[in-house]
Order: C-alpha cells, then sequence, then structure tokens
C-alpha cells in the first residue's frame, strides 16, 4: 500500500533530519542541502496527516498531538475566553480582564510534538495556535 510505503520513507527523513538538528545543536557545522523536505500529497481524507504524525511518533518516541485546524473551533484551540474582575493599583480601581483557559485535550505534563496541520487554510487560528504554544 503506497501509504506504508509513504509512512517508511518519512520515518527515514525525519531520522536523518533529526539527527541533522542534533549536529547543529551540538555546534557542527551542517550542510543543509543534506535536509530531506517532505511533502505528504493525495486526495483529502486518504490518512496523509496521520501517517506524518505516527511518523513524527515512530521517529523520535513521544507522543504527537494532531490538530486539524480546518475542522477545529477557535474556543477548541485557544480555549474558552474568561472574564474577570482585576483590582489595577496603579489605577486604584478594578478592571476586566481576559484569559483563556487550557483546553481539556492539551496535556498537562510531559514531552511530545504538537503537529498543527493546514495551518495555512485557517489563516484565522494562527493567533489561537500562536498563544496556545506560548
Amino acid at each position: 500500500m503506497h501509504i506504508q510505503r509513504a509512512q517508511r520513507l518519512t520515518i527515514e527523513a525525519l531520522k536523518s533530519n533529526f539527527d541533522l538538528l542534533d549536529s547543529m545543536k551540538n555546534g557542527e557545522k551542517v550542510d543543509l542541502s543534506e535536509f530531506i523536505y517532505v511533502c505528504a500529497m493525495g486526495k483529502p481524507g486518504i490518512g496523509k496527516s496521520e501517517m506524518l504524525a505516527k511518523a513524527i511518533t515512530d521517529t523520535l518516541g513521544k507522543e504527537c498531538l494532531l490538530i486539524n485546524l480546518v475542522d477545529t473551533d477557535p474556543a477548541d484551540v485557544g480555549g474558552i475566553p474568561v472574564i474577570e474582575d482585576q483590582f489595577d493599583p496603579a489605577l486604584k480601581r478594578m478592571i476586566k480582564s481576559m484569559y483563556r483557559t487550557r483546553p481539556h485535550w492539551w496535556p498537562w505534563e510531559g514531552e511530545g510534538v504538537v503537529f498543527v496541520d493546514e495551518l495555512g487554510q485557517a489563516p484565522m487560528m494562527n493567533k489561537c495556535v500562536m498563544d496556545m504554544l506560548d
């Protein structure tokens, strides 16, 4: 099956890329022309994103959280906004402040990879995603 072959090739490419990145972190000079770019193409719904997420998990041995922005509501990514009254000592009065709750699916501990899919297709979500990753 094509998806299994693509997954095997993607894992090999990711391992090579992560080795290059480790070398860069160690201060070694790296030839970036050796970096392998992965572009998964195919019809919608055939499992391209899931294949890449699995390849990342298999390569790093860490959990990969896949977020498809086209199917996701901004409140699900950025959390639900909550408005609170807070005392501002500089103004010597109460002011309203807003923060967003942590999404229920976002991990509380451990390490992993956040795979944000369809970022270019959902420009309204960019700020939500960047705030979440901050």
